[in-house]
């Protein structure tokens, strides 16, 4: 099952003698607003979001004998959402931190446990919400700051903090891994195209993947420095990073307007842009008539009702008219610009026979009824726990002496940073011992 397999391949990916407690927190799926706009006069597509918490922690006295046996210290966490809709299942990476106590493990920094942590759980997720027929998406949009999940621990002088490059660079390098279990994607081109060249055998029997990352303000060669270094090793024609984005294959319509191509997240910077861009559509008479006098306004508002009318008619923005312009356009935004970098990342993973040219109309699925009907994630084995409620540890050992302890207990001490005590009550997930093994991850160098 989902947590037996996470347990078995983070054990086997955690250097020799580290020791962590991880509590994997998952929310039943619910309603909520599309990530898309719809089309003009179609009605919001319905969708679902789970939202899946990860906190992993140490024991102090495990590196200092003068310390209390009970005490845990939270060393890192991650959220992440994940919206279902018949046609497509994004995972997006909402937020993720560290307290910088990492160092009391004692570890080479050559080794990024973090790093580690999160490609494990990451993989583990999208393992678990591919769907025969479905396209899946890996998304994130990588902005430096200083603390998103811990307040205060930006005081801690031990945490380092990436710069925007380094950040990119280093969740780059999350993906990297994962995106290596999939089989690669014959890349198109022109003249391929005018040949009428079949798409690769492999497409049509394997599941494939491929990563794409735009950086606003960054040319297509600063860019690919940020790529991983393995990508300096793939084939021309079937590169495993491209520098472009994969919009026009995860939406409904490759011809829709622009402002339903673009999907929104909780707090996206790209998403402030496109409600920014929705007020020429739909609040554009009210800017307009300001500091007119009264015998021009009534003709002004007349002009301007008829042309927002038009617009949201055809959902189209006056000022952006495509795609290309969006991403030229989000250079100057704020947290674009300034010196300040944004990166965005994806990776889609195509179920066999799904090509990257093919529309969701065509991989539609008739079991994706079974993502919004009933549970987004049946093969998860979960029990409803009530406050208080303590399960016992269960550890899971891999041949390179790498040990998880997961402790299904509610911390809300600890998860309190986080966790919305008005929202559903959240499912605690059970490890078991039992789960599929695989090869551990390649180690390189990294900084923590």
């Amino acid at each position: 099952m989902a947590s037996s397999r996470f347990v078995q391949q983070l054990g086997q990916s955690l250097p020799k003698g580290v020791k962590l407690s991880v509590r994997h927190v998952a929310c039943p799926p619910t309603p909520c607003e599309p990530i898309f706009s719809p089309l003009p006069g179609e009605g919001p597509e319905p969708t679902k979001c789970e939202n899946h918490f990860l906190a992993v922690s140490i024991r102090p006295e495990e590196a200092s004998t003068d310390t209390d046996s009970d005490v845990e210290l939270l060393i890192l966490s991650i959220e992440v959402l994940v919206y279902t809709t018949r046609r497509l299942a994004t995972v997006f990476v909402s937020k993720a931190d560290s307290t910088g106590y990492l160092y009391l493990l004692n570890q080479p920094r050559a080794k990024s446990l973090t790093r580690t942590v999160f490609t494990v759980f990451l993989s583990s997720l999208l393992r678990e919400y591919q769907r025969p027929g479905i396209r899946l998406v890996l998304s994130l949009f990588a902005r430096a700051q200083s603390q998103y999940l811990f307040p205060g621990s930006i005081e801690n002088v031990r945490k380092h903090v990436l710069d925007d490059r380094g950040l990119i660079k280093w969740w780059c390098r999350v993906f990297d891994p994962i995106l290596r279990d999939f089989e690669p994607e014959k890349h198109t081109t022109n003249k391929s195209a005018l040949k009428g060249e079949e798409p690769d055998h492999a497409e049509a029997v394997n599941t494939t993947a491929t990563a794409y990352l735009i950086v606003p303000g960054l040319d297509q060669h600063e860019t690919r420095a940020l790529f991983p270094s393995t990508a300096r090793l793939d084939p021309k024609d079937k590169p495993r990073w491209l520098n472009s984005h994969p919009l026009y294959q995860v939406c409904a319509n490759p011809g829709a307007p622009p402002r339903c191509l673009v999907p929104r997240f909780p707090d996206d910077p790209k998403a402030r842009f496109l409600d920014d861009l929705d007020e020429e559509i739909f609040g554009h008479a009210t800017t307009s008539t300001r500091n007119k006098t009264p015998k021009c306004v009534r003709d002004i508002i007349d002009v301007t009702e008829a042309s927002s009318q038009d617009h949201a008619a055809t959902g189209r923005w006056p000022s952006v008219k495509s795609l290309e312009e969006f991403w030229e356009m989000m250079t100057f935004r704020q947290e674009c610009s300034a010196g300040r970098l944004v990166g965005f990342i994806w990776m889609v993973v195509n179920p066999p026979g799904v090509l990257k040219s093919d529309g969701l109309d065509k991989v539609a699925s008739a079991r994706t009824g079974d993502l919004i009907e009933g549970s987004v994630n049946p093969g998860l084995e979960s029990v409803e726990l009530e406050p208080q409620t303590t399960l016992p540890i269960r550890s899971s050992t891999d041949r390179n002496g790498g040990t998880v302890l997961c402790n299904d207990e509610r911390d809300d001490k600890a998860l309190s940073q986080t966790e919305d005590t008005s929202a559903p009550k959240a499912k605690e997930l059970i490890t078991t011992e039992t789960g599929h093994q695989i090869s551990p991850f390649s180690q390189d160098k990294d900084l923590r």
